[in-house]
């Protein structure tokens, strides 16, 4: 039990030696918490991946759709030029998927910031895919790509 004087507080041993046990545990879950950053930042640098994508991890399995890609200007502005991203009826904007080409086995990860594409016009298309996306998991000439894809979340 602690007393009370006239200089401030003064512990046991036993609260003592818990004070230390709390703060070794404590510099221990830092450490942790440290290795697991370090360890994402590896994995992004070996991987080429942004940092944000070493750290998602897959929700759901796999689904099979026909992948096309496009390549349009919204007010001025490119819409798609040099970014991994795509339209889509299934997932909300914001929504981060993973890409597989069935055919080579080549994956990109992309961002959903579009509705698309309509399906009264391609009832059979999930995905539209960013030109630049498109032209990590396939040659752009194809125009059309057989593809598995699945959401992922960041943990």
């Amino acid at each position: 039990m602690s007393k009370i004087t006239k200089e401030g507080v003064q512990y046991t041993l036993d609260e003592q030696k818990r004070a230390k046990k709390r703060a070794y545990f404590f510099l221990l879950y830092i450490i942790v918490i440290t290795i697991a950053v370090v360890w994402l930042g590896i994995k992004a640098i070996k991987t080429n991946t942004p940092f944000c994508e070493s750290a998602l991890v897959i929700i759901e399995e796999k689904s099979t759709t026909t992948a096309s890609w496009y390549d349009y200007e919204l007010n001025g502005i490119a819409w798609s030029k040099d970014h991994r991203t795509a339209a889509s009826r299934e997932f909300e904007r914001g929504t981060m998927i993973e890409v597989t080409n069935s055919t080579t086995g080549d994956k990109v990860v992309v961002l959903i910031n579009d509705y698309g594409p309509d399906e009264s016009i391609h009832p059979e298309r999930m995905l539209d895919l960013s030109s630049y996306a498109f032209a990590q998991i396939a040659d752009l000439e194809k125009g059309l790509v057989e593809v598995e894809y699945r959401e992922l979340v960041r943990w």
